[in-house]
């Protein structure tokens, strides 16, 4: 079985029954291309960056047993959403999307998010603090 990607800010996810249906826009071109997949399909889902992926969506996948693996535009490893561990994956999916916008908002304001005395500076991680 194959894996699905959702890469980008500009690709969506909502359910469509038992598939997913996937929009990804072109706005240079106003396209739109939709993809139907089935869920029983899908052996993961690696989600990019900060594509729109609503809780039932994630929820559906995680009760059909589809693991969701969460990843940065930097490559870097942000989480899971595990079948299992739904309760602590909604609170790691909620912790990466508030980090992204924290991040973006520090970002705006012309400040530097990896400085921080509280935490540990490692080089691309935003302490924050």
């Amino acid at each position: 079985m194959p894996t699905l990607y959702l890469n980008g800010h500009t690709t969506e996810a909502h359910l469509a029954g038992e598939a997913l249906e996937v929009h990804r826009f072109d706005y240079a071109s106003d396209d739109v291309r939709t993809m139907k997949v089935p869920i029983f399909d899908i052996s993961h889902v690696v989600v990019v960056g900060r594509p729109n992926v609503t809780m039932p969506v994630l929820l559906k996948l995680a009760d059909r047993g589809v693991p969701v693996h969460l990843v940065s535009r930097s490559g870097r490893w942000r989480g899971s959403f595990h079948p299992n561990k739904n309760g602590h994956a909604m609170l790691s999916w909620t912790y990466t999307i508030v980090l992204a916008e924290v991040d973006a908002a520090v970002r705006t304001a012309g400040l530097d998010p990896c400085l921080g005395f509280l935490h540990a500076i490692d080089y691309g991680r935003p302490s924050l603090s």
